[in-house]
């Protein structure tokens, strides 16, 4: 990430100082072609010199929007999201975007995340997870009082959707993966 700075900070100065190339000295005996051609040179090189400015701007977003997208894949799919929190965690954690628990969309795909969770961290492949266990996790998951409990009939009906949907495989009260 340092080298990220420095190059950007070096792109920065050299379209900051515009420097100025050492200029031939017109003599009274140059023609006005010449000193036109000197200066669309001089335009040419400027021109390079902002493109290869940009070109290096570039890259450096390029790298540093790659460097989050990695370190957001790696917060997202840790194993140690089971635990609450990395003991190498960054100042710079990608923003957490919170559960939308006020709208039955927001609520489907909360059961969902929670399912893909738990099957990612806790449970193994083979492993059922019942409807009641589930109901169990979705409510210790929620602050108290702040958001309407998850009842057994909400989440059986989750389920199904997640199994029309082809997520999952609900049968009877047990989700699997598919």
């Amino acid at each position: 990430m340092e080298a990220l700075r420095q190059e950007e900070q070096s792109v920065r100065r050299n379209e900051d100082t515009d420097e100025l190339d050492s200029e031939e000295s017109y003599e009274s005996g140059d023609d006005e072609a010449g000193a036109r051609r000197r200066a669309e040179q001089r335009e040419a090189r400027r021109r390079a010199k902002l493109q290869a400015g940009a070109d290096r701007m570039r890259r450096v977003e390029e790298r540093r929007a790659l460097l989050r997208q990695k370190e957001a894949a790696l917060f997202t799919c840790s194993d140690e999201d089971a635990e609450g929190e990395s003991e190498d965690a960054s100042e710079e954690a990608p923003a957490v975007q919170f559960a939308q628990l006020e709208t039955p969309a927001g609520r489907l795909e909360f059961v969902s995340t929670s399912i893909r969770y738990l099957f990612r961290t806790t449970y193994e492949n083979v492993d059922d997870l019942t409807i009641a266990a589930l109901v169990t996790y979705l409510n210790a998951a929620i602050p108290p009082d702040k958001h309407e409990d998850f009842d057994t009939t909400e989440v059986t009906k989750a389920a199904m959707a997640l199994h029309a949907r082809r997520e999952f495989v609900f049968q009877g009260d047990i989700l699997r993966l598919p």
